[in-house]
C-alpha cells in the first residue's frame, strides 16, 4: 500500500475501494496485501474493508562489502542443482512443509490440500528455473540430497541500482537441519560475488530459521503484515 505523506485516511479508503472494484471486475476472487508493521493506518483501512491478517514476515539482509560472512561449517557438499535433482527437491519440500502453518494454510477459504500442493508446485518451478535463477543443493556423504535453496534476482534496491537476490524457497530434510545454514551462507556469498544484496524472509515466530539467518551473518531490516480478502 503506497501513499504520499499528504494522503488522508479518506484517500487510502478511496484508493482501496477502487482497487477492490477493479479486482472484482477482473474476476479475481482472492486478494492479498502486504503492509509495513509501522503503517497501522493502512492496516486499519484494510481491516475495515474486510481483509484479515494471515502472516507476519521479518526480512534479513546481507550487503556486499559491508557485512562479513562468519565462519560456518557446511554440512555435506554444496553444489548447483541439476535436472536430476528435481524429484528429490520436491520430496524434501513435501516433507518439510507437511503441517506448515503459513498464510495459505491459515486462510479458511483455501483448502489445506491445495495449500500443500502450492508449495510442491513452487518447488518444482524453482527446480526447473521457472521461478528461480539459482538453485543449490547440499549433498550428504552418501550422495543423497539433504536440502536445497532457490532464489532469483529481484530488483534494484538503491539509487545505485544495486541488485537484490532473494524471493525464493528452501528446505532441508528433517534429519539434516544443519544443512540449511550452509546453504544460506553459500547463497549470500554468491550474491555478494555478483555485487548484490542477499535477502531472506520468514515468519516472525520462526525462531529456528531466524537463528540460522543470524548465524550466517544476516541482520534484521524490516517487518510486514500480510492480509487476505475474499472477493468471491
Amino acid at each position: 500500500v503506497l501513499a504520499s505523506a499528504e494522503a488522508t485516511t479518506d484517500h487510502l479508503e478511496a484508493a482501496l475501494a477502487g482497487t477492490l472494484q477493479a479486482a472484482r471486475d477482473a474476476g479475481l476472487r482472492h486478494l492479498a496485501a502486504r503492509v509495513d508493521v509501522a503503517d497501522l493506518r493502512a492496516m486499519g483501512v484494510l481491516e475495515a474493508a474486510g481483509f484479515r491478517t494471515m502472516d507476519a514476515l521479518v526480512t534479513y539482509i546481507m550487503r556486499p562489502g559491508k557485512d562479513a560472512h562468519p565462519e560456518v561449517r557446511p554440512v555435506g557438499t554444496i553444489r548447483d542443482a541439476t535436472p536430476a535433482d528435481t524429484e528429490a527437491i520436491v520430496a524434501i519440500t513435501a516433507d518439510a512443509y507437511r503441517g506448515y502453518r503459513g498464510r495459505f494454510h491459515l486462510d479458511p477459504h483455501l483448502s489445506s490440500d491445495r495449500a500443500d500442493a502450492l508449495y510442491l508446485e513452487w518447488a518444482r518451478a524453482c527446480a526447473e528455473r521457472r521461478l528461480a535463477d539459482t538453485v543449490i543443493v547440499a549433498e550428504d556423504s552418501g550422495g543423497e540430497i539433504s536440502g536445497y535453496l532457490a532464489y532469483r534476482r529481484r530488483e534494484p534496491v538503491s539509487r545505485l541500482a544495486m541488485p537484490l537476490f532473494g524471493g525464493g524457497l528452501g528446505a532441508v530434510r528433517r534429519d539434516s537441519p544443519g544443512a540449511y545454514t550452509g546453504l544460506i551462507q553459500e547463497g549470500s556469498q554468491r550474491a555478494h560475488a555478483a555485487g548484490a544484496v542477499s535477502e531472506c524472509q520468514t515468519q516472525n515466530y520462526n525462531f529456528a530459521v531466524i537463528r540460522v539467518y543470524e548465524a550466517a551473518g544476516f541482520h534484521y531490516v524490516r517487518a510486514e503484515y500480510t492480509l487476505h480478502a475474499w472477493l468471491g
